[in-house]
């Protein structure tokens, strides 16, 4: 299949699955989208700003937005969620078919939009080596940015660095999300992820990045736990997942208390990264719902 890919990343692991998977994906800009289209089976973008010169595309056309659209349990986002409400509104009047990270918003437009979560890159799987410099053996990471994503997350990497002073690393801003970070990774026990903004339906990449590098994942609970079975006192589980701050810590106690258990967690999530949460996998659903919806419909 031949596929135009609109992105600014030439290297997008999203175009690295799609001709993994045998297809032939030509990487343009915006601008240098509508002259190219021509012979193409679909267009897909991540993100887009010139709706006019969309519109003037006339090929099928596919979209996956990551991020949540709209994020009601923090007042603080409220202007992000406005923003994105409105793009998500123009790009479905516009486009075939659309695919969100958000799954709360796909189950209340089911009849062209679909959910896929975002995933590890096949490329750079494994856990990191452990650098002696800057091991912390009952280290606590967390990799994100503090400022920007509302109030939940301030007060939580706030908290964090109260309860645990120097055990608690807070990474900002971030190294590219390859071997680099697989290596700080490895010398932190757990990587925590906050508990905003996050709902059942929506949880960021942080999640397929920690598990395919090996890491210790503690996360809020959230249908997340479909794809990692939860870890507990009396199970070993691939990720330990909380309800409350008083949770998160009770979680983190207890992990650092237990390192075998730690390190068969973390070997148990790793290994279903490899199985069922690469951008391959998801590129596969991706190309057969398309087919399904779009190609097939419009006689391809």
């Amino acid at each position: 299949m031949k596929i135009l890919f609109v992105s600014e990343q030439a290297d997008s692991p999203i175009v690295h699955a799609m001709e993994e998977l045998g297809h032939e994906v030509t990487v343009v800009p915006e601008w240098l989208a509508a002259p190219v289209a021509l012979g193409k089976d679909f267009l897909l973008f991540t993100d887009w700003n010139d709706w006019t010169l969309l519109a003037t595309i006339d090929i099928p056309k596919v979209f996956w937005r990551f991020g949540y659209v709209e994020h009601s349990q923090d007042h603080a986002l409220a202007e992000r969620s406005v923003e994105r409400l409105n793009w998500m509104v123009k790009a479905l009047t516009l486009c075939d078919l659309g695919f969100s990270t958000d799954g709360d918003w796909c189950m209340r437009h089911p009849e062209k939009l679909i959910w896929l979560c975002a995933a590890a890159d096949g490329r750079v799987l494994g856990p990191g080596v452990i650098e002696a410099a800057s091991h912390k053996q009952d280290g606590i990471l967390f990799f994100g940015s503090k400022s920007g994503h509302g109030f939940k997350r301030w007060s939580f990497v706030t908290e964090m660095k109260l309860v645990y002073g120097p055990k608690f690393t807070h990474l900002q801003p971030l190294p590219r999300r390859g071997r680099d970070l697989a290596h700080i990774i490895a010398g932190h026990a757990i990587v925590v992820a906050p508990d905003g903004p996050v709902t059942m339906g929506y949880w960021s990449d942080r999640a397929y990045i920690t598990c395919g590098f090996g890491g210790f994942l503690v996360h809020p609970l959230c249908n997340l736990g479909f794809h990692y079975h939860g870890a507990g006192r009396d199970s070993l589980g691939e990720a330990a997942f909380y309800k409350d701050r008083e949770g998160l810590h009770n979680a983190i106690r207890f992990y650092l208390a237990h390192p075998e258990d730690r390190r068969l967690v973390a070997e148990r999530a790793y290994l279903r990264t490899t199985k069922e949460h690469t951008y391959l996998h998801r590129c596969t659903t991706l190309i057969k719902r398309v087919e399904e919806r779009v190609l097939k419909k419009c006689g391809g």
